[in-house]
């Protein structure tokens, strides 16, 4: 016999069929340990001729799986459980391989589903020995791993092309089975023998982040982290990246965004090819407003990839169209929607069933119904994604959204997001019409959006009683009784656009933790003036450049002004560069205002609005780029190189810088940004003539030059971020110090 397959199971009636279908063609036979079953379990274990062994349970998944192991007569073990389960194009397959070859244990992938069953994400495969010679057992009493000590040792370990896809961590079924109070049970019996094993504080972080307790979680990991922080790099476990992986989202959960940041880079240090760090590093970055670092980051989740071969288990997707997602929503809070649009685009063809960035995608693209029914709709067919499209189609006020809605629900049904997007119509007598036809339902989309509706036009009683019928309804009820508790408008924004209850999203919008969100991605889209009577609780620099944008629309240009110098203070953006660029435009100071965009295009240099605007810009003025701000420099060139000795004229160019450097601080610390700034173009004035000076064929001077490109890198951060000039004491003291050494070393210098 070559092929036994063991399993232990307690009421498993859900998954066991079929798991035990699966397992058809590919195990001559089964032997199922059962702790305790009340349900129909050993009726579907025996349909399938399993042989039982009745095990009484003794809190030890070991021994019950060693039980099983004992009465196998099968050469080979395969132990699996009843949520997991073979796809049947792989069964032949996994026959052939197995007569095929002689190994002491294969390596098998792993696919864990995870999400609802609604919307499933899967991680990508990880190896895990689960076929293996009958001498061999399992050890530990939860999350047991088979014994690879010297008593049963392993000789020959193969890969093989096995795959095993196992739905248990689906949201629904943990909560069937309440896993997390299990394991958590078992695990702190463990800990309380074997404390300094951080196999267990691992498994226990991921059990408390799974019932979403992420207090509980950075705790441990300081525990954790004590016991493993100085182990080698060849000896660092394999399950280790998840103590990482979880720790960083726990404490970006609670916006501990350093501490995200402080984590997720302590395990990058340790795993520098696993991608899921990275974005998690850059979440904490865009949780934190730092976009551009964010950015940075994830350009090198992209450049690391999706794993080849792996042990651990991270989500599938994290280097392609996860990332790229991510992507997109940094230059969209950056204020540049083409740019945010590509990396939509990008995320959505490397997985079109990736819902979550359809509505992003969708509020950006052309408003052309047959190149989005070709472009787009076509690729989509997964009927979750199909159903968001159509409620996106219609949001955003799209051509022919009645057409897709109607032909989206005749493949799909009518979901409760195709029936959402009904609402979002802009004919009145449509809307008047679904008003009477839905004012009974009782499904929980429409008793919401009809509870909005009442509570809207006054009729607070009747609206309150249809929205307390429901967990989504109850939530937004409190919310709106007492705004200032604060909320999360994600849950509730398109059921409150549906209802057309625009004076409660003013109401709620300051006291909504995600109110900058909705208003970075609305604020590109034809539907923006959803937010227009909004206003934050506190002024910040998306809310500045809104009201920079509109005094620049009605000519107000030093109110403009004003409010950019206000903005300085705040990390800059894209749209900022643009008006900016734009201020200048309306002065004709034209080459001025491309040299700021190229200086922007340091800072961003993907952003293709800003790319954009400088081809337009050096279209204009019919220029090459770097001969531009060149007057000031000619007039170094013709006032003081004819009438002073080069080395003299080096060293007081020098020593200005310094005395430059040292008033752009005296300016910063006083909120003289204007002041600061102008001495910032004085500055890189001066570099960009000390670089045309010299000899780039000689290496020393090309090792100058590139000292000078850095300082000049500087000059450009300090420009565009004025703020930072204070923070950054190490590179300001460092230019300083290099000017000054300079100016004397020049000096010294005889003719």
């Amino acid at each position: 016999m070559l092929l036994t397959a063991c399993l232990i199971i307690k009421n498993e009636e859900l998954l066991l069929d079929r798991c035990l279908r699966s397992l058809k063609g590919i195990a001559d036979e089964i032997i199922i340990a059962d702790t305790g079953s009340t349900d129909r379990s050993l009726e579907i274990a025996k349909n399938h001729e399993a042989h039982i062994i009745h095990y009484t349970w003794d809190g030890n998944f070991s021994n019950a799986r060693n039980k099983a192991i004992e009465a196998a007569q099968g050469t080979y073990i395969l132990t699996i459980d009843a949520d997991e389960y073979f796809k049947e194009e792989d069964q032949i397959e996994i026959r052939t391989f197995l007569e095929a070859n002689s190994a002491d244990g294969y390596l098998v992938q792993i696919v864990n589903y995870l999400g609802s069953v609604n919307k499933l994400t899967k991680t990508s495969p990880i190896q895990s020995v689960r076929i293996f010679k009958q001498k061999h057992r399992y050890t530990g009493s939860i999350h047991e791993q088979i014994d690879l000590g010297t008593n049963h040792e392993f000789h020959n370990i193969m890969f093989s092309p096995i795959t095993i896809h196992h739905v248990g961590y689906i949201s629904e079924f943990v909560a069937h089975k309440r896993k997390p109070e299990r394991n958590m049970a078992m695990l702190k019996e463990q800990l309380d023998q074997t404390r300094s094993d951080p196999f267990h504080l691992v498994n226990m972080i991921v059990e408390y982040a799974r019932i979403g307790d992420f207090k509980n979680v950075l705790p441990l990991y300081e525990e954790t982290y004590d016991l493993v922080k100085d182990l080698s790099a060849d000896a660092l476990p394999l399950y280790l990246p998840r103590l990482f992986n979880i720790s960083s989202l726990a404490a970006s959960e609670l916006k501990d965004w350093d501490r995200a940041i402080m984590i997720a880079e302590q395990g990058v240090t340790r795993f520098p090819y696993i991608a899921e760090l990275y974005r998690k590093m850059a979440i904490a970055y865009m949780g934190k407003g730092n976009y551009q670092k964010a950015i940075q980051v994830l350009k090198e989740c992209k450049r690391v990839g999706e794993p080849k071969l792996s042990f651990v288990d991270t989500l599938e997707g994290m280097s392609t169209f996860y990332s790229s997602f991510d992507m997109g929503m940094c230059y969209m809070h950056l204020g540049d929607p083409v740019t945010a649009q590509k990396w939509y685009l990008q995320s959505f063809l490397e997985n079109p069933s990736f819902d979550t960035v359809i509505p992003y995608l969708l509020s950006l693209m052309p408003a052309n119904e047959d190149f989005l029914k070709t472009n787009i709709e076509s690729r989509i067919q997964d009927a979750l994604c199909l159903s968001i499209y159509a409620e996106s189609y219609a949001l955003f006020r799209l051509p022919g959204a009645e057409n897709v809605i109607e032909r989206i629900a005749a493949r799909v049904g009518k979901t409760e997001w195709i029936q959402r997007g009904m609402w979002f119509t802009d004919c009145e007598d449509k809307y008047t019409l679904l008003r009477s036809a839905y004012a009974n339902s009782d499904d929980e989309m429409t008793r919401v959006i009809n509870g909005i509706i009442h509570v809207v036009e006054g009729r607070e009683e009747v609206g309150y009683s249809l929205l307390d019928h429901t967990s989504r309804g109850r939530n937004l009820a409190a919310w709106i009784r007492t705004p200032s508790q604060g909320g999360l408008l994600s849950g509730v924004i398109k059921d409150l656009i549906a209802a057309r209850a625009y004076p409660l999203i003013a109401l709620l919008f300051p006291y909504a933790e995600d109110a900058d969100h909705f208003y970075g991605w609305f604020r590109h889209t034809s539907r923006k003036d959803i937010f227009k009577g909004c206003r934050p609780l506190q002024e910040h620099s998306l809310w500045l450049e809104w009201d920079a944008l509109s005094s620049f629309q009605k000519g107000h240009f030093p109110l403009v002004e004003a409010l950019i110098v206000k903005s300085l203070e705040t990390p800059v953006t894209i749209s900022k560069i643009a008006l900016e660029c734009d201020l200048l435009l309306q002065k004709n100071q034209t080459e001025k205002a491309l040299k700021h965009v190229e200086d922007g295009l340091t800072l961003f240099p993907d952003s293709q609005l800003l790319q954009n605007i400088s081809k337009q810009l050096g279209q204009m003025i019919q220029t090459k780029k770097g001969e531009l701000f060149m007057n000031r420099i000619a007039s170094y060139q013709t006032q003081s190189v004819m009438t002073t000795p080069l080395h003299v004229q080096l060293s007081q160019l020098h020593e200005k810088a310094a005395i430059l450097v040292r008033g752009i601080h005296t300016d910063a610390l006083n909120h003289q940004v204007m002041e600061g700034r102008a001495k910032i173009e004085q500055l890189q004035e001066i570099i960009s003539f000390l670089r045309s000076s010299l000899d780039l064929t000689l290496e020393a001077a090309q090792k100058t030059d590139q000292t000078y490109a850095y300082f000049y890198r500087l000059s450009i951060n300090w420009y565009m971020q004025p703020n930072i000039i204070d923070e950054q004491s190490e590179e300001r003291a460092s230019a300083i110090e290099f000017w000054e050494s300079w100016a004397k070393t020049w000096a010294q210098v005889k003719e």
